[in-house]
């Protein structure tokens, strides 16, 4: 800027300059002048000393720098430490929000521990208690807001892929939480294309308030519009066995594939088989007993040291377990020491049952419990009853792992599902009278032959007619009651569930069933090959389109031929939304739910470049634009 009282040369006046014609020649002598060359040599001086922070207010400029990468540091920690939180289910606030303060919760207890070894937090936190910060950034409301831009940055990366992979699949459960709030669970499952690899990605946790068909499809729908997912290109839904899901008429299932006839409904098939074993628990009194009885025996021992330091005496090599409330297939953890310990067992509630020390009345009541559990174990059912579980859940376990297995697929599952079927037919067939022998082998040292059912008076049907038979007296046999009663019973409804609960399966393998095993085709015919992709290629077919072209699809079978030969939300529920923390907000469950599930590709995520965005996002008292 030129001072027009120091201009010499005319050129600069507080009128302005309106001599164009001789502009020339005054610029000339306005380079010359003494104004000029001062002001130049000033401005070639300030660039010099900006270049070198030697201005008057360049002290000030550091300071704002400083502040700056102070709070840029400080932000790359916290959203760091809560990441690490997320992913270990920890829970984040305690009753205070006051550093240094007792009882102040995991996250500023963390902040306190690093503040003794890195420098930024111990600059930062000694600005707090020396009260030099009005914003320190340490509260609930900075904690949400950074998990919820970080868990925002995993959900877009998911649903980016979802969408560059176009189409997609479903997975949805629903199941309370602590605080007695129904929660729908929501996976979608995609291919990547560049490496043919299918992936998983938990999007979050849904509170549920209508389980109808109708409600839950609604709730689907909307939720799939709200994260700009076409549901159109669905391709398949998954769910549960629940009537309301799998109904043919007005179920989920169904309503969806009244708007997109080719989003495939597979049921869960780890979750139909826990479903077959439930079925047949639960088909009579025997079972139920049963397994009731074999609960008893794990509280009885498990409620005092002193009785299961009697039973891991009397049991040297397994221990009993717990019932397993949900996963029934694994209940042959609770089966397998009754099973091959039985004799042990049985010693161990004698020595207690007979024990002198056991005295006043907590000794009398011991006594008298291990008493009841003797009478109920000593029962030729109850051990009839343990070696049949046994052998069921024998077979069904492994295949249940198996069906979790994300290498497992669709024929192999099929494959499985028949074996049992088949095992079960032959149990129900043959198996009856080794179960009678090996029960006597077990029972040999309490009993000797298949108790008499208490003496009742025979009742028989009046018949009317010559015609009509007459009662079978052979059921009043206790030993053939069993078997129809409880044997059969049990044998008959594990069958029939499968085969019910599995159809579903069995249509699928049919229609993609000869994709999974390319080595088979070999011995096709090419006729018998295009088939099955016109067969196909129906399938995917809607409103005039196709996924495929058949065809195409044929050549590519053919070619392949000839140059070849040949993946769970309720357990993060209950870590994230524990006891402790049953008032936390259905966002804040989905956001940290989303760290914790996704935990890799919340790794991945540019701590520099999030900080970044807090920073445009919110305009804070601290100047954070960096």
């Amino acid at each position: 800027m030129f001072n027009s009282e120091l201009s010499d040369s005319g050129v600069v006046s507080e009128f302005g300059y309106n001599d164009w014609r001789n502009l020339s020649g005054h610029l000339k002598i306005h380079e010359t002048s003494k104004t000029h060359i001062l002001y130049f040599s000033n401005w070639q001086e300030m660039i010099i000393r900006l270049k070198l922070n030697q201005t008057i207010d360049s002290k000030n400029q550091r300071i704002i720098e400083s502040e700056i990468k102070h709070w840029r540091s400080v932000l790359i920690r916290l959203c760091a430490i809560l990441r690490c939180m997320a992913a270990q289910n920890l829970s984040i606030r305690g009753t205070s929000s006051t550093i240094h303060c007792p009882h102040n919760g995991n996250f500023l207890k963390i902040i306190e521990l690093f503040s003794l070894f890195d420098n930024v937090l111990k600059t930062h936190v000694e600005r707090i208690q020396n009260k030099q910060l009005h914003v320190h950034y340490l509260g609930p409301q900075i904690q949400n807001e950074l998990i919820n831009l970080m868990s925002e940055k995993v959900k877009n990366n998911i649903l980016s892929r979802v969408r560059d992979a176009k189409y997609y699949s479903i997975i949805l459960d629903c199941n309370p939480d602590c605080s007695h709030k129904e929660q729908m669970s929501i996976i979608l499952r995609y291919v990547c294309i560049s490496k043919g690899v299918i992936h998983e990605h938990f999007i979050g946790f849904i509170e549920v308030f209508d389980k109808t068909g109708a409600g839950l499809s609604d709730r689907i729908i909307k939720m799939l519009s709200d994260l700009e997912i076409n549901i159109n290109d669905m391709r398949g839904q998954s769910y549960d066995n629940g009537s309301n899901i799998r109904g043919k008429h007005s179920g989920v299932q169904k309503r969806i594939l009244d708007i997109n006839s080719r989003a495939f409904y597979v049921p869960c098939n780890s979750h139909s088989l826990n479903l077959v074993v439930n079925d047949a628990a639960k088909c009579n009194i025997y079972t139920v007993s049963f397994f009731n009885i074999v609960q008893q025996l794990y509280v009885f021992f498990s409620a005092s040291t002193e009785r299961w330091r009697i039973l891991i005496k009397f049991f040297p090599k397994l221990t009993l377990k717990k019932v397993c409330d949900t996963r029934w297939e694994s209940r042959i953890n609770a089966i397998r020491p009754i099973r091959y310990q039985f004799e042990e067992l049985y010693n161990a509630l004698n020595y207690i049952k007979d024990d002198i020390n056991l005295t006043g009345t907590h000794g009398l009541q011991t006594k008298t419990d291990a008493y009841a559990l003797l009478k109920n174990i000593c029962d030729f059912k109850f051990i009839c009853s343990i070696i049949i579980w046994y052998d069921i859940l024998s077979i069904v376990n492994p295949v249940s792992k198996q069906l979790q297995s994300i290498q497992f697929d669709i024929q192999i599952s099929v494959k499985s599902i028949s074996e049992i079927i088949e095992f079960l037919k032959e149990y129900r067939k043959n198996r009856f009278f080794k179960v009678k022998l090996t029960a006597k082998e077990i029972a040999s040292v309490i009993l000797e032959e298949f108790p008499q059912d208490h003496q009742v008076r025979k009742r028989f049907k009046k018949t009317n007619f010559n015609y009509e038979n007459k009662d079978d007296s052979s059921l009043h046999n206790p030993e053939k009651k069993f078997e129809v009663d409880f044997f059969n019973t049990v044998i008959d409804t594990a069958i029939n569930s499968l085969q019910d609960r599995f159809i579903q399966l069995n249509n699928h393998c049919s229609n993609f069933g000869f994709l999974y095993d390319i080595s088979i085709l070999k011995s096709w015919e090419h006729e018998t090959i295009l088939k099955h992709c016109k067969d196909l290629g129906i399938l995917l077919s809607s409103n005039d389109t196709s996924d495929i072209d058949v065809f195409e699809l044929f050549e590519e079978i053919k070619l392949f031929l000839t140059v070849a030969s040949a993946e769970r939300s309720f357990s993060k529920l209950k870590l994230v939304r524990n006891h402790l923390r049953s008032t936390m907000s259905n966002e804040r469950l989905t956001r940290l739910s989303i760290l914790s599930i996704e935990a890799e590709l919340a790794q991945e995520l540019n701590l520099e470049n999030l900080v970044q965005d807090f920073a445009t996002k919110k305009a804070r008292k601290v100047n954070l634009q960096f």
